[in-house]
């Protein structure tokens, strides 16, 4: 899983930096309710799309998830892209080196946590997450 979820992270970083969306200094992301933001409405459907790749990307995977975590798996995998993808919009290093850095980094962490879910010690902490995620999104 952790090969895959690497190329997926890596897919779009692959651009030149003309070719990214440029920042000034200072500003900011816009707001979730913005219909360019990927959180809004109106990005449901690319938004369902991208979660659903995690979740192709998982259901090709040999990783032993834990029950209860599976299903917001995916989700959870495309909010860390989320976070990648923040990291290298404002990535000036050159050739992204700082984003390849941290996605180099980052997959096999988030994969060691996923398969370390399935401990009956972390079970508390796994629920912990699926209860938080089931709050914010109610």
């Amino acid at each position: 899983m952790a090969a895959r979820r690497g190329a997926s992270f890596r897919h779009h970083i692959r651009r030149e930096p003309r070719q990214r969306p440029r920042s000034r200094r200072g500003a900011r992301p816009g707001p979730p309710t913005s219909p360019l933001s990927p959180f809004s409405a109106e990005s449901s459907g690319p938004r369902e799309a991208s979660i659903g790749l995690y979740a192709e990307v998982l259901a090709g995977s040999t990783a032993k998830v834990d029950a209860e975590l599976r299903p917001q798996l995916p989700e959870l995998l495309w909010l860390a892209y989320m976070g990648v993808v923040l990291f290298w919009v404002y990535d000036r290093s050159p050739g992204q080196t700082r984003t390849r850095q941290l996605i180099n980094g980052a997959v096999p962490l988030v994969d060691r946590l996923v398969q370390l879910s399935r401990l009956r010690v972390l079970r508390p902490v796994t629920q912990q997450v699926v209860s938080l995620i089931h709050t914010l999104r109610h």
